[in-house]
């Protein structure tokens, strides 16, 4: 089995949060629960990001599914292999990479289904042949892949969050902060609840403040307290 691919990149790149604690888990089948565990973490972690950029690419749903669980078997498989060095390679890049090959994998068997069968090929959704990928000045992070991992780090951010507030403080912060409604029509949408808007402000601050510290944790690739 080939290498994962350890490209370079600037010390200023936002790294994948996965911490090293995660991919010891993955790799350690001695503990069968923690095993699961770190799989169950690493595929909710990451499933939206590679899913949404398949649809983006073309792919119908059922395809999407099958290139999040392709790179999955592929990580599983490689992970023995796999040295992960946050100074050298950037997580975020490589599962860029790989999510483009794969769903230019599948892209290309379609094709060939339109064109007819071919002869001779190799079967490219062997998860073993994950690590081959394009060119590195060509395969790098877009714009879009950005704006998802970004997306997909708040919506980890803030389901962390919730579970550790009140459930009326995180209603209003997502009513005011998140939907963008102003203190006085959140106040009014909890009136019922007799919401005041010093609760309002108190509500944005508190939860601001510990998604903003999960974030930076996550981004850090720190466990989340």
């Amino acid at each position: 089995m080939e290498s994962l691919p350890h490209p370079r990149v600037s010390p200023d790149e936002e790294l994948l949060p996965t911490r090293p604690s995660l991919l010891a888990r993955l790799r350690n089948r001695d503990d069968s629960k923690s095993w699961h565990q770190g799989w169950e973490e690493f595929y909710l972690r990451y499933h939206p990001v590679i899913y949404r950029h398949a649809l983006k690419h073309g792919l119908p749903e059922a395809e999407a599914e099958d290139v999040v669980q392709e790179i999955v078997i592929g990580l599983a498989r490689s992970l023995p292999q796999f040295k992960y060095d946050p100074a050298v390679c950037s997580f975020k890049t490589w599962l860029f990479r790989v999510a483009r090959n794969k769903i230019a994998s599948h892209r290309r068997d379609r094709g060939r289904q339109c064109r007819g069968p071919a002869n001779g090929l190799a079967d490219e959704h062997d998860p073993e042949l994950l690590a081959e990928v394009a060119d590195d000045n060509v395969l790098s992070p877009d714009k879009e892949w950005d704006l998802m991992w970004e997306a997909n780090l708040r919506r980890a951010g803030l389901e962390h969050v919730q579970n550790r507030v009140k459930p009326m403080t995180m209603r209003l912060y997502l009513y005011h902060v998140v939907d963008g409604n102003s203190v006085e029509a959140t106040v009014r949408c909890f009136r019922d609840s007799q919401v005041t808007p010093e609760a309002v402000h108190l509500a944005k601050h508190r939860v601001q403040k510990m998604v903003d510290n999960a974030l930076g944790r996550l981004r850090e690739g720190k466990s989340l307290p």
